[in-house]
């Protein structure tokens, strides 16, 4: 009569595999939010200021908190250092530019016949452009806009979701979307300030912000934002379709991904503020001039986790400076996004 008892070694490797699908079955679980305890504790972020906060899914567009929807949708602002991503990856889709472009900042440079000064006084030295994003270096981007093509620059604005409205449903509040604006004729001049950020005339919504920042993070798609009306969110696992690819050189996203983490991790960086938070996180912040007067608004734009990018964040604040004012409001929301998680 034959011998059916298992092989040992079939149950251990019976044994392993059953361990093994344990596992992926844990890593792949549904991920879900706590919604209206994120929306609770995104306002208190931004309590006793005046201003709006967006917090949206990158792999969905959905929004999945919004503070002060006739602000972050309804009116459009200018940007200011919030808006050099866009110019690195123009200056890259075109060629103007490598990653490894070296250009040195010494507080000062001459362009189009006007002096331009760089935030830091005395400069940042020669920098590449990863740390050119990381340090907010304007004098970088000045010179960058020099070699950059501005009709090519406008229409990559265009293909991000500037210079038109989401899309998004707000007829309950009674708002009608903003549409922001992309400046109509670009000289040689004006491309050099819109890279650096130094343009009244580029305007965007925080709204518009998230979905730029949303496709910095996912890989260059972007997607017309819905609210979600229900009390938790399931995290998708992977990328939904967008509306289009907005941008399909992942060299170039890599390039301005790392110096916005960079922008996080590096002591010189504007966004230092939300370095050492128990999560990982990538952003860029904007001070931007106020077109009534020496005020400036505060933005932040950026997205967490840095490997496995899940949510994007965009605070916007009437006034104050990106780094002392916004970076510490994102701080506190990217970490109640994380804590607002549950399986």
């Amino acid at each position: 009569m034959p011998d059916r008892t298992p092989n040992k070694k079939i149950l251990i490797l019976l044994c392993a595999l059953i361990a093994w699908c344990s596992g992926c079955a844990s890593k792949h679980e549904s991920v879900q939010i706590n919604l209206q305890k994120l929306q609770d504790r995104t306002q208190d972020a931004l309590a006793g200021k005046n201003g709006a906060a967006v917090v949206m899914d990158v792999r969905s567009g959905r929004v999945l908190a919004l503070v002060n929807p006739r602000i972050a949708a309804g009116r459009s602002f200018p940007v200011g250092s919030a808006l050099k991503p866009l110019a690195a990856l123009a200056a890259l889709e075109q060629g103007a530019a490598s990653p490894n472009l070296m250009l040195p900042c010494k507080g000062v440079t001459s362009l189009h016949g006007h002096d331009y000064p760089c935030w830091l006084h005395g400069g940042h030295g020669s920098l590449d452009m990863a740390q050119a994003l990381a340090q907010s270096c304007n004098i970088y981007f000045y010179t960058l806009g020099a070699r950059i093509n501005g009709s090519k620059m406008s229409a990559l604005a265009s293909r991000f979701g500037f210079g038109k409205t989401t899309g998004i449903s707000l007829s309950d509040y009674g708002i009608k979307e903003d549409s922001g604006r992309i400046p109509g004729t670009l000289t040689p001049e004006l491309v050099s300030r819109f890279a650096a950020g130094d343009t009244p005339e580029f305007r965007a919504t925080p709204l518009q912000m998230a979905v730029f920042t949303a496709a910095l993070a996912n890989g260059g798609r972007v997607f017309k934002p819905e609210r979600v009306r229900t009390d938790t969110f399931a995290l998708p696992q992977k990328n939904l379709m967008g509306l289009s690819p907005a941008m399909d050189s992942a060299e170039a996203l890599a390039v301005v991904r790392a110096g916005m983490e960079q922008c996080v991790t590096s002591p010189l960086g504007t966004c230092h503020a939300l370095a050492n938070m128990g999560y990982s996180s990538a952003g860029k912040t904007g001070t931007a001039r106020h077109a009534a007067g020496p005020r400036t608004h505060a933005w932040f734009i950026g997205y967490t986790p840095v490997d496995d990018p899940e949510a994007a964040v965009v605070v916007f604040l009437e006034r104050g400076e990106g780094g002392r004012d916004a970076a510490p409001a994102a701080r506190r929301i990217m970490q109640a996004w994380h804590q607002c998680k549950f399986y």
